[in-house]
């Protein structure tokens, strides 16, 4: 995910600073190693850390004119919120949870090898069910349901293939799980901004001027 990102920056023309997960940064620090040699100096730089200590000041740092985030709703909202509450993650064991859609568990992102299952009744209670809209899934013999419910759930992937995922597709989310797309070329725009300069090469003034 980290490279997600890196490689439009970089394209884009600006320079990086990446803070990897606290849990989790050495293979940012590899990759770091592995490409150092190809990209002048200070262009890519590495803070490591966790949120409260890192991430808080570099969200609200004058210096950085954007910020890309993968991770939890409610850390991505402080963030967006420039508030000083940063949240870390966490590890479970691999865990398979039944209950219903008011739990915790089903309202927030779990990082993690867990899966939160829970009934429907019907096509319009599984729509009100699918509160986040990062991907989803349909599982169906029947064509006409496939068509119907992958063009009314809200989410960035609505995977009816599955585990055939053309690497070039776009991938974000809608509602709660995202701003943005990545893994598109669309992503260049993120990371550039428009600006028209109008010159005259002429001598003569052009209109009262």
């Amino acid at each position: 995910m980290a490279a997600w990102k890196l490689a439009p920056a970089i394209v884009a023309g600006n320079c990086v600073v990446l803070k990897p997960a606290s849990e989790a940064p050495v293979s940012i620090l590899i990759l770091t190693e592995l490409i150092s040699d190809i990209l002048p100096p200070d262009v890519f730089n590495i803070v490591n850390g966790n949120g409260r200590e890192v991430g808080f000041p570099l969200a609200t740092s004058k210096r950085i004119a954007k910020i890309a985030f993968t991770g939890s709703t409610s850390t991505g909202r402080v963030i967006a919120q420039v508030s000083d509450d940063l949240k870390g993650g966490c590890y479970v064991q691999l865990t398979l949870l039944k209950g219903h859609n008011k739990m915790r568990v089903f309202q927030e992102d779990i990082f993690g090898p867990v899966l939160a299952v829970t009934t429907f009744k019907d096509e319009v209670d599984a729509l009100a069910i699918a509160i986040y809209g990062l991907g989803a899934g349909v599982w169906t013999r029947d064509g006409n349901t496939d068509y119907r419910m992958g063009r009314a759930i809200e989410a960035g992937r609505v995977d009816q293939l599955y585990h055939a995922y053309p690497a070039h597709a776009a991938f974000g989310g809608y509602k709660k799980s995202g701003i943005g797309r990545e893994t598109h070329k669309m992503m260049l725009d993120h990371y550039q901004r428009t600006k028209n300069l109008l010159v005259s090469y002429s001598e003569q003034k052009l209109g009262f001027f």
